[in-house]
C-alpha cells in the first residue's frame, strides 16, 4: 500500500485519504463488532473449559466455609443436602477417621467420574478433628460446547447482519451534519458568503456551524469593505489624475497658459495621490508586519510644531488655521517619521472634518511617564454608533457631505501607535466635533 508523509510527520495511508468520514465510521463500527463476536468466540469455546473449573474451583471453596461455620450444628445434614442439589457438590469422610454419629449415612454415595477434589480438615466439639473432601461434578463439556457453537453460529450471523444496519445508520447519523457543514464551507470557499451553517445534532457541531456562520458574516464586510475601498480608490485616483492630465493638456496646447497657479494645482493633485498610495503601502506593509521602527530619540515638540506649520501653509488659502498649545518641550524615543505621519493623519482628519474658518486646536500635555497630544476640530463629529468602529480599516461611517479618502488613516495612526507601546482615543459629539487622544509612553 502506498505511504505518505503529512506535513507533521505523521504516515497516513492513501487509501484513509481518500475515505469518506460515513465510510470510516462505518468500517470501525463492523470491525468493532466483529471483534466483539471473536472474544466471545474465544470466551464460548475455547476458554469456556478452564473458565468451567475455575468457577467450580471457587465453589467448592465456598463450600468449605459453610460448612466450617455448620460442621457442629444440627443443621449440618440440610446444608450437606443443599451443597448436593444445588451446587453437584458431595462430601465424604477421610479414611484417616472415624466417622462421628452425626455424619452417618450421609457419605454412602458414589463418587463421580469427573470430579474436582479438594479436602479440609475441621475440630468437633469433643476436641477431635474430622477430615473432610469436597468432590464436586465437573460435566464433560465437549457437548455444551457443539451446542455454543451451533447457537454462536446463529446468533453470531444475527449479530453481524444487525452490526452493519447499526454501522450504516451510525455512520450516516454522526457523518451528515459534518458533510452538510463542508458542503456549505465549499460554498463559502467559492465566495457565497451567505451560506447558512445549520447543522445540528451535536455540541461540537453546533458551535462549529455559529462560528462558520460568524466567519461568514465577517467575511462578507470585509467583501463590502474591499468593494468600497476599491469605489473610492478608483474615486480618489480618477479625481487628481483628471485635473493633472487636463492642466498638463492645457499647458501643451497652450504655451501661454502655462501659469503659475496651473503648475501648483498639477503639484498638489501629484501630492495628494503621492499621499493615497502611500497610505495604501504603509496599511500592506502594517498588516503583514513588515513595518520596521528606525527608534531615536527625537524633539516631539518641535516635530510636532513644524509639522502643523507645513499644514497650515498648505491649508491658509482655504481659511482653515491650526493652533498648537503645550505646557513644555520634551523629547521621545521612537521613529520620527511614523509619529510624524501618525500626526498628520490626525491633522488630515480633522481639516477634512470641518469646514473652512472652524479652528483646529493641537494640544501637548507632558505628564509623568507618559505625553498626550490631542487634536480637536469643531465639524461634522461622530455619530455615537459610529465611535466603536472609527479605528477599524477602510470603515467609512456615515457623513452628512461627500469626503474622499480610503478609511485607513485612522487605523495606521493606531497601529503606529500600538508599535510604540501607546494608545489611542476619541470623544465626539455629532455636529459639535471630535477630539483625538495620542499617549504615547515617555522612555528615557
Amino acid at each position: 500500500m502506498p505511504k505518505i508523509w503529512s506535513p507533521s510527520g505523521v504516515m497516513v495511508t492513501a487509501l484513509m485519504k481518500n475515505k469518506t468520514l460515513g465510510r470510516q465510521l462505518f468500517l470501525f463500527f463492523l470491525a468493532f463488532s466483529l471483534f466483539l463476536l471473536g472474544l466471545l468466540w474465544v470466551f464460548q469455546t475455547v476458554l469456556l473449559n478452564d473458565s468451567y473449573r475455575i468457577i467450580r474451583e471457587k465453589e467448592v471453596d465456598q463450600a468449605i466455609k459453610v460448612v466450617g461455620k455448620h460442621i457442629n450444628s444440627p443443621d449440618l445434614n440440610q446444608v450437606l443436602e443443599d451443597l448436593d442439589q444445588r451446587k453437584n457438590i458431595r462430601v465424604r469422610v477421610g479414611e484417616d477417621f472415624q466417622l462421628p454419629k452425626i455424619l452417618d449415612d450421609l457419605f454412602d454415595l458414589d463418587l463421580f467420574p469427573h470430579t474436582l477434589s479438594k479436602t479440609h480438615s475441621y475440630s468437633l466439639k469433643d476436641g477431635s478433628r474430622v477430615s473432610l473432601t469436597f468432590y464436586a461434578l465437573l460435566s464433560p463439556t465437549d457437548p455444551l460446547i457443539s451446542t455454543l457453537r451451533f447457537q454462536l453460529v446463529l446468533i453470531s450471523f444475527l449479530m453481524l447482519f444487525l452490526s452493519i444496519l447499526a454501522a450504516l445508520y451510525l455512520s450516516k447519523r454522526i457523518a451528515r451534519p459534518i458533510v452538510e457543514v463542508n458542503d456549505q464551507a465549499k460554498l463559502l470557499a467559492l465566495g457565497h458568503y451567505q451560506a447558512d451553517f445549520k447543522a445540528q445534532g451535536y455540541v461540537e457541531i453546533d458551535e462549529l456551524s455559529q462560528t462558520l456562520n460568524q466567519a461568514a458574516r465577517e467575511l462578507s464586510k470585509v467583501e463590502d469593505q474591499r468593494r468600497d475601498l476599491l469605489a473610492n480608490v478608483s474615486h480618489d485616483l480618477r479625481t487628481p489624475l483628471a485635473l493633472i492630465y487636463s492642466q498638463a493638456e492645457i499647458m501643451e496646447d497652450f504655451p501661454e497658459e502655462r501659469k503659475t497657479d496651473r503648475i501648483h494645482t498639477i503639484l498638489e493633485e501629484t501630492q495628494r495621490l503621492s499621499l493615497l498610495v502611500n497610505a495604501l503601502i504603509d496599511e500592506a506593509q502594517l498588516d503583514r508586519g513588515q513595518i520596521s521602527l528606525d527608534i531615536k530619540t527625537f524633539p516631539l515638540t518641535r516635530t510636532l510644531k513644524e509639522t502643523i506649520h507645513r499644514v497650515n501653509t498648505m491649508v491658509k488659502d482655504q481659511g482653515y488655521l491650526i493652533t498648537f498649545s503645550w505646557d513644555e518641550d520634551c523629547s521621545l524615543q521612537g521613529d520620527q517619521e511614523k509619529i510624524t505621519q501618525a500626526f498628520y493623519n490626525l491633522l488630515s482628519n480633522a481639516l477634512a472634518y470641518s469646514e473652512p474658518g472652524a479652528p483646529i486646536e493641537v494640544s501637548q500635555e507632558k505628564k509623568k511617564n507618559t505625553v498626550v497630544i490631542t487634536v480637536t476640530d469643531h465639524g461634522q463629529g461622530i455619530r455615537e454608533e459610529d465611535l466603536p468602529h472609527i479605528w477599524t480599516r477602510y470603515y467609512r461611517g456615515e457623513r452628512d457631505k461627500p469626503i474622499p479618502g480610503t478609511g485607513l488613516g485612522l487605523s495606521i495612526v493606531k497601529e503606529i501607535v500600538a508599535l510604540h507601546g501607546g494608545q489611542v482615543d476619541v470623544q465626539s459629539s455629532y455636529q459639535k466635533g471630535s477630539s483625538f487622544f495620542i499617549e504615547l509612553p515617555l522612555k528615557s
